[in-house]
Parts: C-alpha cells; structure tokens; sequence
C-alpha cells in the first residue's frame, strides 16, 4: 500500500481518538457500549494477588473508574461449568469494584446444559452471589502486608494474598 511506519502510525492515532470521542460522546448522552467495560479476572495465586489489590484498592484505580466485569475462575478449555476458585473470585470483586461493576461469565460461546450434546454442564452460580453484602463503605485498604480489607454496610471482606484465603464476615 505504500504505507510507512509513520502513516500506520497516524491511522493507529487517528482510530484511538475516534474511538475515545465515540465513547465520550455516548457516556454523555447515558449509553454504554460493551468496548467500555474494563475485563478483568481475581487474582489466582499469591504472586499475582498483592500486585491486583494494591493497584486496584484507590479511588483513581480502573477497577474504580470504569465498569468493570470481573470473570470467574472457569477450566482453561472451559470444558465444564465448574468455577475453580468461587470464593476468591467473589471477596476480590467485593474488595475491588468500584461504583459500576458485574461478575460473570464473560462469554463462555453457545453452551450449556440447554445446548444437546455440548458436554458442558449448567453454569449455576454461588449462593453466596445472592447475599446483600449492602453499601461499600469506602476503597479496600492493605490492613496488614499482603492482607486486604473492605467494610460494607453488611459485611467485612477480607484476602489474605499470603494464603489466597478470602473471608466473608456478616455483621
């Protein structure tokens, strides 16, 4: 095409800032399009989980200042419906989240219990997923090294990065 690296360049520029005014301009009129959500996953093993929360427990941290959707922790193949680690992927979204923010699947492709011969089994979500946890009260906060906690209006949560052992409290 004749292109040099500066043109690819100034395409590349080009197509960010028209995404960005794209996206600007449907926040300001109330909308939202999937490309806004900030995708992440609960930290899975100790290396990982002091970096995810220390970078995420403030108030100018993307978990904050997006809508994020948080993925459970399913099979690499997602070859079945089992979530790997339910209770870490729920205390590290509850430590996390900020004001918009979902828990789910992401997109697991056409399967399920429902499709016939899929081999997949039904994704059924915790029963923790249906208790009120109430009102964030405040950002997480590192209580102790490697140790993260969050009060809600209803519940204490708590991660423990040294061991990966999250806690739920009910008040």
């Amino acid at each position: 095409m004749g292109l040099d690296a500066a043109d690819v360049q100034a395409i590349h520029s080009g197509w960010t800032d028209t995404v960005a005014a794209a996206q600007a301009a449907l926040q300001a009129a109330g909308g939202f399009t999937w490309q806004m959500f900030w995708a992440t996953d609960a930290p899975t093993d100790t290396a990982s989980c002091s970096a995810f929360f220390r970078s995420n427990c403030h108030e100018g941290s993307q978990a904050n200042t997006s809508a994020m959707l948080m993925s459970w922790t399913l099979p690499a193949n997602r070859s079945t419906a089992t979530l790997l680690q339910p209770e870490v992927d729920l205390a590290s979204f509850l430590l996390a989240r900020g004001a918009y923010a979902w828990i789910g699947y992401s997109w697991v492709g056409c399967t399920g219990s429902s499709v016939p011969g899929s081999g997949h089994g039904a994704y059924v979500l915790p029963a923790s997923t249906q208790v009120d946890y109430g009102s964030p009260q405040g950002f997480c906060t590192e209580a102790s090294p490697g140790v993260f906690r969050r009060e809600w209006s209803r519940a204490t949560v708590s991660m423990d990065c040294g061991t990966m052992k999250p806690t739920i409290t009910m008040k």
